[in-house]
């Protein structure tokens, strides 16, 4: 078992990795654990069993050395989407709701609002 300090600094280590880095490193360490290596990964570092998974495949993968020289970290069109495009009406709908408690300049881009998010 590994000692407090060690995981301390693993995740550390973890925090300066970009998405696909960190499923590199994690699949590797996983990889010479060897049986079991996978479970604990993910209590050691909380990251979810299939990013484990994932990493060791790209890792075994035979266009592993391909992986490191992509400009993008997730692919196109990867992420949460964005709320206007989902509900066209909300930016209306919040400027509605605001228009009566706005503060400052008119002619300013930047808004105040006396409003609270509740």
């Amino acid at each position: 078992m590994q000692s407090e300090q060690t995981k301390e600094i693993t995740i550390k280590f973890l925090d300066t990795l970009n998405e696909s880095q960190k499923r590199w490193f994690l699949g590797r360490e996983a990889l010479l654990l060897g049986h079991g290596g996978i479970k604990k990964i993910c209590d050691m570092t909380g990251m979810t069993k299939p990013t484990v998974i994932r990493g060791m495949k790209e890792l075994k993968s035979e266009s592993y050395s391909e992986l490191g020289e992509q400009e993008r970290i997730r692919r196109s069109g990867g992420g949460r989407k964005r709320i206007e495009d989902k509900e066209p009406k909300v930016l209306r709908l919040i400027e509605e709701i605001m228009k009566v408690t706005t503060l400052g300049d008119p002619m300013s881009l930047l808004k105040w609002t006396s409003k609270s998010t509740y």
